[in-house]
């Protein structure tokens, strides 16, 4: 079976809208979760989003980040520099492992209302993405305190 390129099915894949027949589009978008701006729902439909990537991309493009990432982790959890940082900087990872996975799990909450309730078929599509991303954000802030990365060998900073 022959193999399509990206660019001849792309913009079908992601851009899937179309008129509700049993619901009416107030139904599916209300106001308060999803204002319009006055833009009817066809004129959202031409919104084209700026990322553009398939799912296979996104995964491909994450394990890289993560094996880069997670690499970076173990090899500070080996080394001396946690032992070493003055009681300053310390404090500062504490506050900064203790304040940040908050945001980026708003920030998850966020693109996955997104994503539900976007105008246009291809931002549901990006908004999607964007919570894998920020869910994936939040969990190597919750995981590297813990495993060990960059804290004393051995233990957990908490």
């Amino acid at each position: 079976m022959p193999r399509l390129g990206r660019s001849e099915w792309y913009d079908l894949a992601r851009d899937m809208n179309w008129n509700f027949r049993y619901v009416s589009h107030e139904e599916v978008f209300p106001e308060e979760l999803s204002r319009d701006l006055g833009v009817p729902p066809e004129e959202w439909w031409s919104w084209d989003e700026p990322y553009k990537i398939s799912y296979r991309e996104y995964v491909h493009n994450q394990v890289t980040k993560d094996t880069e990432v997670y690499a970076v982790n173990e090899a500070i959890a080996r080394s001396r520099l946690f032992d070493e940082l003055d009681p300053g900087w310390k404090g500062a990872i504490l506050a900064h492992y203790g304040a940040i996975a908050i945001p980026e799990y708003l920030a998850a909450i966020g693109e996955s209302r997104m994503a539900r309730f976007g105008r246009a078929a291809a931002w549901r599509n990006m908004a999607t993405f964007g919570t894998l991303d920020e869910v994936r954000h939040g969990q190597i802030q919750v995981a590297f305190p813990e495993s060990g990365g960059g804290w004393p060998r051995g233990g957990r900073l908490l």
